[in-house]
């Protein structure tokens, strides 16, 4: 998942990535983390959130500027060892708080996922493409702290992610998916009601490899079989 795409080829103002020459794109991915030792080493804080998992119901709220810390932590972790982004070089703080507010004054939703206080997991929806036919189209990105997958958070996330693009009148969403071996987000994706459209082979390259990307997408709210209101063009 990405800003979904806020790289689209096609340019976009305020740019929300920092241009790269490997190209990347923030891979629309649920984005599942390995588990293991080495993951509570770089998340000092997983261990416990799993304890609370069992203990809690993760709450899902709109995201905040408190909430980048966390965030950029979860991101960097998903750039440096993960293939649903197909950044190279995590972005630092100071960027990660440009797209945010690049997005909340868009008007995009973005929702974390909290256990009593800490952030585990995030999701938001950004512009498919920038230019205004593309309006009622978004593309969606949801990342989760190392530990956390397999337990129904980044389910959750997109449900709420969906739903609120509904009520603000988004009619479809894609899912750009990094690398084609992530079962678990193409399985999330499709409990969601995503259905697949099609793969790009060997787009990126990282980690000393060729990655395609699957897109995928779902209708939301009526869809196609109405017009949106007070949209002539």
């Amino acid at each position: 998942m990405s800003v979904s795409s806020f790289e689209t080829g096609e340019g976009f103002s305020p740019r929300i990535e920092t241009p790269h020459p490997a190209r990347r794109r923030f891979a629309s991915a649920i984005h599942l983390l390995p588990q293991g030792e080495k993951d509570e080493t770089r998340f000092p804080s997983a261990r416990k959130n799993l304890i609370l998992l069992g203990m809690s119901t993760p709450e899902i709220r709109p995201a905040t500027e408190a909430d980048l810390p966390a965030i950029t932590a979860i991101y960097e972790h998903a750039v440096r060892y993960g293939t649903a982004t197909f950044e190279l070089i995590p972005p630092d703080p100071a960027e990660m708080t440009r797209r945010f507010r690049a997005l909340s004054d868009g008007g995009f939703p973005y929702f974390v996922a909290a256990v009593e206080g800490r952030v585990i997991g995030y999701a938001y929806a950004g512009p498919y493409r920038p230019r205004p036919a593309y309006r009622f189209t978004v593309e969606n990105s949801v990342y989760l702290q190392p530990a956390i997958h397999r337990r129904g958070i980044g389910l959750q996330l997109m449900q709420r992610l969906i739903a609120e693009c509904e009520a603000r009148g988004y009619r479809q969403m894609i899912a750009v998916i990094g690398d084609s071996a992530n079962a678990g987000s193409i399985g999330v994706h499709t409990k969601c009601g995503f259905q697949m459209i099609g793969t790009h082979p060997s787009v990126g390259f990282k980690f000393g490899r060729w990655l395609d990307t699957v897109m995928m997408q779902r209708a939301l709210g009526e869809g196609a079989t109405t017009l949106p209101k007070d949209e002539t063009a």
